[in-house]
């Protein structure tokens, strides 16, 4: 039998997938019907003898690097083994038996918060239905649908949360105590602006050498989800987010100096003997640069600077308004023109027609939750473009590792590509290595391109003897 709603994609080519599922010993999917539908629910073994046996989280996030959300089963149901019939073979009699058996899908709302959020949630993701078990990130969750949660729980709920919540709270469950929680909790003054620590724990555990993860233009670290949990639970991760992404947070630091000063803080903080590895993309590669060369000249240790796609060669030096930034901003998204933006009149009159040009083509963005994210978003990157433009790179001689994308949809990018291949870094005098990833510079960190990106980074940490 097929997938329901997937007919192409039999149950055996799903098992097939699963050959390559890292901490599985064996797999097979049968077929349940719960309230007259049939759902495929997927029985999994996990290798206890390995390394580190994989967890129903583990095989879904899997399959959702390698296939279409909705072909992915609703349900990972972990046996310590298959039955198996006289001859030998798997009696799927028999485990369709116990799957049927366990009293259906686990997981189900058990108080009006849950039931709000799986609601929210099931829109957001457009999958029904949700467990108060699944992990967002799991689903396929990222950057701009962590956003858009965040945003539609304030109108909820009322509560204004850190996006970096999600990788506390990340399932139904967790979220609704989080939010039950702190129900009666207020801020003292919603006008003092807070100082949060700039530094995420996104994966703290692990014995390998520690990495940090710098914010890309948009400021959050929720991008570098999917290759994190790539590298496995050896290799903790911390990201550093960027202020002024939550209401009531100070302003954005103005220059990548000033930001590389405030992260290295933290990072010493957290981690205060070397070596340290450096993550960065895009300009959180400039940010990640000017650290590793701090580190450098004050004698610490820094074993990797891994650097994202990010370019350090001439740039070109453009005065750019608030209108020709939001074009090239949503160049990708919602294509629309600086003079068309200027006609709308300032700024917030131009993200207030954007919001409602988004609506009307049916577009999902970060920006185009409401004026107020939409306004803090674009600071952001504002702030993030005007930095770099300032930024002079200057000589660094340490360990670089260049994870290049080879996909150059622009043609003026692909020129300078194939103009300096190594994107302006072997002018630095680094010791370069180029690691090539699939994607292109927007795409490279999404969960498609996941487990190709760990895999290079994981190699290129091995090349540093790390």
């Amino acid at each position: 039998p097929a997938i329901p709603g997937e007919e192409w994609l039999r149950l055996g080519d799903l098992e097939a997938e699963l050959l390559d599922c890292p901490g599985l010993l064996q797999a097979a999917v049968v077929e349940r019907e719960d309230a007259g539908v049939r759902r495929a629910v997927l029985c999994a073994v996990p290798d206890e003898a390995g390394g580190a046996p994989a967890s129903a989280d583990v095989v879904r996030r899997f399959l959702v690097c390698r296939l279409p959300r909705r072909a992915v089963p609703d349900e990972v149901v972990l046996l310590p083994e298959l039955p198996v019939a006289p001859d030998g073979r798997l009696d799927r009699g028999a485990l369709a038996r116990m799957v049927a058996g366990s009293g259906g899908r686990q997981g189900r709302p058990r108080s009006a918060t849950e039931l709000q959020l799986v609601q929210m949630w099931e829109g957001l993701f457009g999958i029904h239905p949700i467990s108060i078990t699944d992990n967002f990130f799991s689903l396929g969750g990222h950057s701009l649908l962590a956003i858009r949660l965040v945003a539609e729980i304030k109108d909820l709920f009322g509560r204004d949360l850190p996006l970096a919540s999600l990788l506390q709270a990340a399932s139904i469950a967790e979220l609704a105590a989080l939010l039950d929680a702190e129900a009666d909790r207020r801020a003292a003054s919603a006008s003092v602006p807070s100082v949060a620590s700039a530094l995420v724990p996104i994966q703290p555990a692990g014995t390998r050498a520690p990495l940090f993860w710098v914010h890309p233009s948009g400021g959050n670290v929720l991008c570098y989800i999917p290759a994190v949990y790539e590298l496995g639970k050896e290799r903790p991760s911390f990201g550093l987010k960027a202020r002024g992404m939550q209401a009531g947070e100070e302003a954005p630091l103005e220059a990548v100096e000033e930001i590389a000063g405030r992260y290295l803080e933290e990072v010493l903080r957290q981690q205060p003997e070397g070596p340290r590895v450096l993550v960065g993309w895009s300009f959180g590669g400039l940010v990640a640069l000017e650290m590793a060369r701090r580190l450098l000249d004050h004698g610490e240790k820094v074993g990797l600077l891994a650097i994202l796609d990010t370019w350090v060669g001439e740039r070109e030096h453009r005065e750019l308004d608030d209108a020709d930034l939001l074009a090239e901003m949503l160049s990708q998204e919602l294509p629309c023109t600086a003079e068309e933006l200027r006609r709308q009149g300032d700024l917030e009159q131009q993200i207030d027609f954007l919001l409602h040009l988004a609506r009307d083509r049916g577009v999902a963005s970060s920006a185009f939750v409401d004026c107020a994210t939409a306004l803090r978003v674009f600071k952001l990157h504002r702030t993030a473009r005007r930095a770099a433009d300032r930024y002079a790179p200057k000589p660094y001689a340490g360990r670089v590792a260049l994870l290049r994308a080879t996909e150059r949809p622009d043609p003026r990018v692909r020129e300078l590509a194939l103009r300096d291949p190594s994107l302006g870094w072997e002018g630095l005098g680094a010791g370069l290595r180029v690691y090539d990833v699939p994607g292109n510079h927007e795409t490279l960190c999404e969960a498609r391109h996941a487990r190709a990106l760990g895999e290079q980074i994981r190699k290129a940490l091995q090349d540093a003897g790390l």
